[in-house]
């Protein structure tokens, strides 16, 4: 099996933005270090802290 050692980056594509950060945040318990909002595409980009325990 494949071991990873580090993740760059992961991309998930949400159609309810507030809904996917309160289950982010509060369900999996994922802070947000980085909140971007891209108004040439209508979208915000979230960057997460990843705990060492996941």
């Amino acid at each position: 099996m494949l071991q990873l050692n580090k993740i760059h980056h992961i991309a998930i594509i949400c159609s309810d933005y507030q809904k996917s950060k309160t289950f982010y945040t509060s369900v999996l318990g994922l802070t947000i270090i980085q909140e971007i909002y891209r108004e040439e595409d209508n979208r915000t980009n979230l960057i997460w802290h990843l705990t060492e325990n996941m």
